[in-house]
């Protein structure tokens, strides 16, 4: 998100085309024979070299998928989802979130460290951002808005070797059950 138009000396098709080549060779660990602050600037460099290129090998799987058939999304994994946990292609799932627009989704049958559990995270259309940060004050309106808004996702990518889709939908009961909490809390 920090990699903007900042980062780089023009918005031109050449020069876009050579940042690209610039960050495919750091990931590649090779380095472009050009010269390098014609198309990038210092602060564009630094964050290539800096996390850009670290963050991209910790993930180990990526999916995309459309959010309740409307918004689409990228989803990544720091592991390849797990076999296990698609068994079938209904998996219920919990979501959750922060303010800033990070969230992630999460199998409602498996716990942390058990064979099956995953996280695949992703950043929230912008539409839904803003829904969720005017609301973010009040837990229930939030918890609303993922019934709403994040009631399913269908996904595709390799699980267990295969290209599947699968469909991760909210799992009601959790939500329901987080919603009666809050509102004994009250």
């Amino acid at each position: 998100m920090e990699f903007d138009e900042a980062c780089i000396t023009s918005l031109g098709k050449s020069t876009i085309s050579e940042v690209r080549k610039i960050y495919r060779n750091a990931i590649r660990e090779q380095f472009a024979e050009v010269d390098i602050q014609q198309y990038i600037t210092v602060r564009g460099l630094e964050l290539i070299n800096g996390g850009l290129v670290d963050s991209l090998s910790r993930i180990r799987g990526s999916y995309f998928g459309m959010l309740q058939g409307r918004w689409p999304l990228h989803l990544l994994t720091s592991d390849p989802l797990p076999e296990s946990a698609f068994r079938t292609d209904r998996i219920r799932c919990h979501v959750t979130g922060y303010e800033t627009g990070e969230w992630k989704f999460t199998p409602g049958d498996y716990q942390e460290n058990e064979n099956g559990w995953f996280e695949l995270e992703f950043n929230l259309p912008e539409t839904i951002a803003r829904l969720v940060a005017e609301n973010w004050g009040d837990r229930e309106s939030v918890a609303n808005i993922k019934q709403e808004h994040f009631s399913y996702i269908d996904l595709s990518g390799i699980i267990g070797g295969i290209r599947r889709s699968v469909r991760l939908e909210l799992d009601q009961e959790w939500i329901n059950a987080y919603i009666r909490r809050l509102r004994q809390q009250d």
